[in-house]
């Protein structure tokens, strides 16, 4: 087999599980369930020759700071006022709460990573 082939092969057999931590952890309590059924499903894949490895997927730190990945209870945690995010400047959430989604908004998304919420987290 050459090298090329090997590593094809090698590269489709590695899955990447998507979890943000928000579903796993929800007000600082862990779903036990869901954890439970991802265990249960990772243990089926090396049965059927996969590798798999869970991503606890972030973007801009969390929804509650304009992204998606960790609970509210980690920025509360440190001291931000997660009701006042938005007015303060310090995330920008018109896309999470159903807006930012028109051509004039489009690229704004990205720019919450600047933002004090995210890049404080970061």
């Amino acid at each position: 087999m050459r090298a090329r082939e090997y590593i094809t092969i090698q590269i489709l057999a590695v899955l990447r599980t998507q979890d943000p931590f928000h579903l796993i952890a929800f007000s600082g309590v862990y779903d036990t369930e869901y954890l439970d059924y991802i265990r249960a499903l990772l243990t089926l894949f090396p049965l059927y020759g996969f590798t798999a490895f869970i991503s606890m997927h972030q973007d801009v730190w969390s929804r509650y700071s304009g992204g998606s990945g960790a609970p509210a209870w980690t920025l509360d945690l440190i001291g931000f006022d997660l009701h006042a995010l938005e007015e303060s400047g310090s995330a920008w959430l018109v896309g999470v709460k159903g807006g930012g989604h028109v051509e004039a908004e489009r690229g704004i998304w990205p720019s919450g990573y600047q933002k004090l919420a995210a890049a404080t987290m970061a």
